[in-house]
């Protein structure tokens, strides 16, 4: 299992600060939709620059213009971008295509899909390198955890790696989750809001790689 850890932030100085410290206890570093709104392309160069033998994701949750799109994002130097799995099947399936063009990957975020169990039954069929399991802000509001969603998605995935998020971190549902042997564990604000940013990284990274 690899830790993906997410720069849900909105200032660009306070994102690096925070990488500087948890870099080396991550697998893939991720560009949360609020810097990746801010600073757009510049953004994703300044990061990758900084980092450049981080695996660095993306987050732009692409919903059409799937082509267009994905190319300008991987061209700033991501190395996986993120695409809604609500978008149409075209923008779905050309995002696949571009990204492997460049020689790099798409993650279908299954956040909003209504549907879910339908859709994990076909998220094969696109040829994505990731499906997200994916428990927003919002819903966590409402106690919502990613665990049965996750459950469903190791049943019904066959071929592509299971990312999961969604309020994950130390004692909460984390051990949970890692029994059920996702292929990337997303945590945010569950290593961002530690008191100890760095030892709390390196504590969920250890367990993660315990867990291979």
């Amino acid at each position: 299992m690899r830790l993906q850890l997410t720069l849900d932030l909105l200032d660009m100085e306070e994102a690096l600060s925070y990488t500087d410290k948890v870099y080396k206890y991550t697998d893939i570093l991720e560009i949360g939709t609020p810097l990746s709104m801010k600073y757009g392309f510049a953004g994703i160069r300044e990061i990758k620059k900084r980092y450049p033998d981080t695996i660095v994701l993306a987050d732009n949750k692409i919903a059409d213009g799937g082509r267009k799109l994905t190319n300008a994002v991987l061209s700033a130097g991501a190395d996986i971008v993120t695409v809604l799995g609500i978008a149409d099947e075209g923008t779905l399936r050309d995002a696949v295509a571009t990204a492997h063009e460049h020689k790099k990957e798409i993650l279908i975020d299954s956040l909003g899909v209504k549907d879910l169990a339908s859709f994990l039954g076909k998220v094969d069929e696109y040829g994505a390198d990731y499906v997200g399991i994916h428990v927003g802000v919002d819903e966590q509001k409402r106690g919502a955890t990613p665990v049965q969603k996750l459950k469903l998605a190791k049943n019904l995935v066959m071929k592509t790696k299971v990312s999961v998020a969604g309020g994950l971190k130390m004692g909460g549902v984390l051990d949970e989750v890692i029994a059920l042997e996702p292929d990337v564990v997303i945590v945010g604000s569950g290593v961002y809001s530690a008191e100890n940013q760095q030892e709390e990284a390196k504590k969920i990274y250890e367990l993660l790689h315990r867990g291979k």
